[in-house]
């Protein structure tokens, strides 16, 4: 049972790190529709730091996720340590 839930959360740390990436791509896109509207444009330094902060935040999270059930499976594995 255990391996069964490290396995979903490594996939959901891939996940996680996926998501944050494609963040990452899509920020440009969405500065350009930012930058058309009038009632964002001062805030435009805002919104970029705060796209970039959510993709390090999920990337992050995502590998910490991946590390600590890589940790705990191979705890199971071997019971010497």
């Amino acid at each position: 049972m255990s391996d069964k839930k490290n396995g979903l959360q490594r996939i959901w740390g891939f996940a996680l790190i996926l998501m944050g990436i494609a963040v990452v791509f899509r920020i440009p896109e969405i500065l350009e529709r930012v930058k058309d509207n009038p009632l964002f444009t001062s805030g435009k330094m805002y919104i970029q730091f705060c796209f970039y902060f959510i993709s390090m935040i999920l990337i992050v999270g995502g590998i910490k996720k991946i590390m600590i059930s890589s940790k705990s499976g191979n705890n199971e594995n071997n019971p010497e340590s």
